[in-house]
């Protein structure tokens, strides 16, 4: 009965997890609608196979983990939707540059890892500034798939 329970409530916080997500206007403000479904459905994703960690958890941990996983996604999906439009509107470099440096830190606060190739992911987004969100879409999706 005991493992039931804990399932229902793992199952509770990724539904609040992904209700927060796709109900957060900033996360879709600089993309189109396809953009913004494909970083959420990434977003809720990621977020709900991070909360499974939680099933074992007292329930006091478990929220706090929720609620500190659910703040660094956060930032990271905002940071990646900020930049993806300042890419594909071809901002200058310099500002390229610092909001890229930005969402290498929020990665590195959410996963614990760099977020590989930045001056690469920048000499790419230079080169294809349409390609912005694809771009940055690979970067994280790929550093996930290595955790």
């Amino acid at each position: 009965m005991d493992e039931i329970l804990a399932f229902k409530k793992l199952q509770r916080r990724q539904r609040d997890a992904a209700e927060l997500l796709w109900q957060d206007g900033r996360l879709r403000a600089e993309l189109t609608d396809e953009q913004a479904d494909k970083l959420l459905t990434w977003g809720v994703d990621y977020a709900t196979r991070q909360l499974n960690r939680t099933i074992d958890m007292p329930d006091g941990d478990a929220e706090t983990f929720a609620d500190e996983l659910l703040s660094r996604l956060r930032r990271v999906l905002r940071r990646t939707a900020r930049l993806a439009g300042m890419g594909q509107m071809g901002e200058k470099t310099a500002v390229l540059h610092t909001q890229l440096h930005s969402l290498s830190g929020e990665w590195q606060a959410l996963t614990g890892n760099e977020l590989d190739g930045g001056e690469q992911l920048l000499a790419q987004i230079q080169l294809f500034p349409a390609q912005t969100f694809d771009i940055l879409m690979a970067a994280i999706s790929l550093e996930q798939e290595e955790e």
